[in-house]
């Protein structure tokens, strides 16, 4: 079970959320909260998953929240949640690196696909704010295509899509965690991205729920 913390100051919103979720079966919550402080205190003494974030709660905003998270546990999967789709906040959520992004104007069970997606370690935003990283980060994506990638470059951005580390990549591909640092530099470069950071925006906004069979890559 994919196990979920929430938090959100609107109770009915919030309890709207556990009610999708409870319909799905798969995925459970292991908690809640409706501000920052409390949520704090909670996730300290649980094992969770998937974290949930509204973005507009006190004592801790959202995004001070999952900044807080992200020193704990640098691999934390967020997923944001807000009715704000200004450019500023955005970016800061971006740059923090957030796995997902979803406007409240969406359904419930959208959220409910975002866990799941995120939880696969791939990452969720809404269509609003994918449109806006496209046009922002990559205005001339015709330049940064992986099929301009060696085949073994293009197997391992599948991979790092799929959230896969270095060495769980290497031991895939039989090869050493320094040489798939490497060809991720290499990646990085071909594709015009400077920061890991920029090839996750990248793979965000270009390949987002693309099935591969990687056997047919070689």
């Amino acid at each position: 079970m994919i196990k979920v913390f929430i938090v959100d100051d609107h109770e009915l919103y919030r309890k709207g959320i556990i009610s999708a979720i409870d319909k799905s079966n798969n995925i459970v919550v292991v908690g809640e909260a409706s501000d920052g402080k409390e949520a704090l205190r909670c996730i300290e003494k649980l094992s969770v998953d998937v974290y949930l974030f509204d973005i507009m709660i006190e004592h801790l905003n959202g995004i001070q929240l999952a900044h807080k998270v992200m020193e704990i546990d640098p691999d934390a999967k967020i997923i944001l949640i807000s009715f704000i789709d200004q450019e500023s906040t955005i970016n800061t959520a971006l740059n923090i690196g957030i796995k997902g992004y979803i406007l409240k104007s969406e359904t419930n069970n959208s959220i409910v696909s975002a866990i799941n997606t995120v939880y696969d370690g791939k990452s969720f935003f809404s269509p609003t704010i994918s449109d806006y990283m496209r046009k922002n980060f990559y205005p001339d994506d015709k330049k940064k295509r992986p099929e301009k990638l060696t085949p073994t470059e293009q197997k391992i951005l599948f991979y790092i899509r799929d959230g896969l580390k270095p060495g769980q990549i290497a031991k895939k591909l039989g090869s050493k965690v320094n040489t798939i640092k490497t060809h991720e530099r290499n990646i990085r470069q071909k594709l015009g991205l400077k920061t890991k950071q920029e090839l996750f925006l990248h793979l965000a906004t270009t390949m987002p729920s693309i099935t591969t069979n990687l056997n047919d890559m070689e």
